[in-house]
């Protein structure tokens, strides 16, 4: 092969190496079950009260402990008129959920009930600034920082779209004391389980503090 070939493939195997990464991004857009869905840059990142947290997730082989700023999606959200929601339906924030696509359209799912004050109230993050200097390049001016993901599959870089969408509201099947539930859908075996099927699976413990107020 001739030095110009080999110099053409050499630049054919950059190319390729780097459309195997996601394009930076400068923009984000909004969507979906918000008051005002919009467009978003770093200057108006920035305008919003920002959150500094120090997380640690794996990455290849080893782990990563880096320290990001920016807002929360919370704060990002009320920013722009809050989750819309239905009052007559009770918590019906907890039907909400977050899809986070990357610009190579990677995408993660958060839930609303993860990151709302009243629920689990987790400090999960649109960052534009980091201590390892990850932020803007090579992971774009904004990345979802999932607070708590050990294998930072949702961590998502170079940041493309924000959508809060919601499941179906289904009708109530008249109240009372339930015998079984059913576990179906996007899973290997759908099933119906009652109280001594889950007596038959190894049990765990934890202790939790919870508000028991009558909303």
């Amino acid at each position: 092969m001739s030095k110009p070939s080999l110099i053409a493939a050499a630049l054919a195997t950059c190319l390729l190496a780097v459309g195997a990464h996601a394009a930076p991004t400068m923009t984000f857009t909004l969507t979906g079950d918000v008051g005002a869905p919009g467009i978003y840059d770093g200057p108006a990142l920035q305008t919003l009260p920002p959150t500094t947290e120090t997380a640690t997730y794996r990455a290849g082989s080893g782990s990563v402990m880096d320290t990001f700023t920016g807002p929360t999606i919370w704060s990002l959200l009320l920013s722009a008129g809050g989750i819309t929601t239905n009052p007559a339906i009770k918590n019906d924030v907890l039907r909400k959920y977050i899809v986070a696509t990357g610009s190579d359209g990677y995408k993660a799912v958060i839930s609303a009930g993860e990151i709302a004050p009243k629920f689990g109230h987790k400090s999960d993050l649109v960052a534009y600034a980091d201590t390892l200097g990850k932020l803007p390049v090579p992971d774009g001016f904004a990345r979802i920082v999932a607070i708590g993901d050990q294998a930072g599959g949702r961590y998502v870089s170079n940041l493309a779209d924000l959508h809060v969408g919601g499941v179906p509201a289904q009708a109530g099947t008249g109240g009372g004391t339930t015998t079984q539930f059913a576990v179906r859908g996007a899973v290997a075996s759908p099933t119906t389980n009652t109280l001594s099927n889950l007596q038959a699976l190894t049990p765990i413990r934890r202790s939790r503090t919870m508000s028991c107020a009558n909303t």
